[in-house]
């Protein structure tokens, strides 16, 4: 703020008047005000009308605007830091550039301002209507924007980092890029906003909206969904919610391509309708999870914990078919994502994951009994594991379909009397280029379609 004018009060007073009745007679009579670069620090211009008025680059630091009416008026590269403009009118004003930091614009009205480029730092804008206001790359670091109303506002590449946010409106509002970080967000409205890359890492969010809202690519790692998040019918590709609580979270007909739920808490969460393909669910517990009509390639489900997720209708659970899956530990990465497959694929599958005791025994052998399809895994690994061993022959005393698949080419040369039964007796699936996500789909597909034709 170097080079300011410095004027008097009274030249300062005489300017207001002639200002104010330029405004009255519509600029017939009195004169535009042109305060621009002046020093008016602590300046008192409570009800006065200065619409239009210029006051680019002026030191406001401090002032007391309340009562004033600043519709249209230029304010931008001022700094107003400290200042109180309460209840203030400012709709249609340029504030871009303008230093805010601390003011008090609480109740203030700023629909259609420009604001691009602020720092609202600290700042206090509770209740204030900022309807389709532009405020790309401002920020708001600890504002508090408690019910302010952000409906249609441009806010690409702000910064919401510690701001307060409760209740605030931003539907249908640009915030691209914007940055959330560590804000605490209550009863926060998104829907319908495009929040595509959005940082909320480190956010607190209770009763958030998302519902229709662009999430794609927005990052919530660690952030803090107190209640579930109503996330249905949102856009989300590439959405980064690794290692979040979400559970009982809403996101019916959502679009989640590449979402990233690594090690995510997903118990009683709706996905019914989601489009989960080429989505990261590795190690994600998905106990209760309505995954109905969900839309599944190439999707990574490793380590994911599907027991009790519902996969069908009730009535079409209770008339599925059972699968017995026989694998050693050794191979259950590939275990673990053919399981999830198959289950997605409407085969409900149970495998043994509890490797070490005799008294497994019993319920091993009570699934096997009530499968329709033995399907066993054979490697270098399971050949040699007496438990693969063991199932498989428990397996064929029974009245189970023997299905086998192998992993590598090993086992055609195994000379074990069981293996070779089973190359002899059976066609044995090739999966042996599983880490190839084409060949795996393609292998996996074929698979589908015997374990139907022997489940009729």
């Amino acid at each position: 703020m170097a080079d300011l004018r410095k004027i008097s009060a009274e030249e300062l007073e005489l300017i207001l008047e002639k200002h104010e009745e330029w405004v009255e007679s519509e600029g017939e009579e009195g004169e535009i005000a042109d305060l621009k670069k002046v020093d008016l620090r602590n300046k008192d211009f409570s009800n006065w009308k200065l619409n239009e008025a210029n006051l680019s680059g002026a030191n406001l630091q401090g002032a007391d605007f309340r009562g004033a009416d600043l519709k249209d008026s230029n304010l931008s590269e001022a700094n107003i830091s400290d200042a109180n403009l309460q209840g203030v009118e400012l709709e249609g004003a340029n504030l871009s550039h303008a230093e805010l930091s601390n003011t008090d614009l609480s109740n203030a009205t700023l629909f259609r301002t420009d604001l691009n480029n602020t720092n609202l730092s600290g700042a206090m804008l509770q209740e204030a209507d900022l309807v389709k206001a532009i405020l790309d790359d401002s920020r708001f670091y600890e504002a508090n924007l408690n019910r302010a109303d952000f409906r249609e506002a441009k806010l690409q590449k702000a910064n919401f980092e510690s701001a307060r946010l409760m209740n605030t409106d931003f539907r249908y509002a640009d915030l691209s890029e914007a940055n959330f970080k560590s804000a605490r967000l209550m009863n926060t409205d998104f829907r319908y906003a495009y929040l595509g890359e959005a940082n909320f890492e480190s956010a607190r969010l209770m009763n958030t909206d998302f519902e229709e809202a662009n999430l794609s690519e927005a990052n919530f790692l660690k952030a803090d969904f107190e209640e579930p998040p109503r996330c249905q019918n949102s856009t989300m590709n590439r959405v980064v919610l690794k290692e979040v609580d979400l559970s009982g979270g809403d996101f019916r007909n959502s679009s989640l391509l590449h979402a990233d739920f690594e090690n995510a808490i997903l118990e009683h969460a709706n996905l019914q309708g989601a489009d989960l393909r080429q989505a990261n669910l590795s190690g994600a517990r998905l106990t209760k999870t309505d995954l109905r009509k969900v839309k599944v390639r190439r999707t990574e489900f490793g380590e994911a914990n599907l027991r009790d997720a519902i996969l069908l209708d009730e009535a079409q659970i209770h008339e599925r078919d059972f699968c017995f899956m026989s694998h050693t530990s050794e191979d259950r990465e590939f275990t673990n994502r053919l399981y999830a497959d198959l289950t997605l694929g409407g085969v409900n599958c149970w495998y043994n994951d509890l490797y070490g005791g005799d008294y497994l025994k019993e319920t091993i052998l009570a699934e096997i009994q009530r499968s329709k399809v033995f399907l066993v895994i054979l490697s270098r690994h399971s050949i040699k594991s007496e438990w693969v061993s063991k199932e498989y022959h428990w397996a064929a005393q029974g009245k189970s379909n023997i299905l086998p698949i192998r992993l590598d080419d090993s086992v055609l040369r195994s000379q074990l009397a069981w293996v070779k039964m089973l190359f002899k007796q059976q066609h044995v699936a090739d999966f042996s280029n599983w880490r190839n996500d084409s060949q795996y789909e393609n292998a996996k597909e074929r698979l589908l379609k015997s374990l139907r034709v022997k489940n009729k």
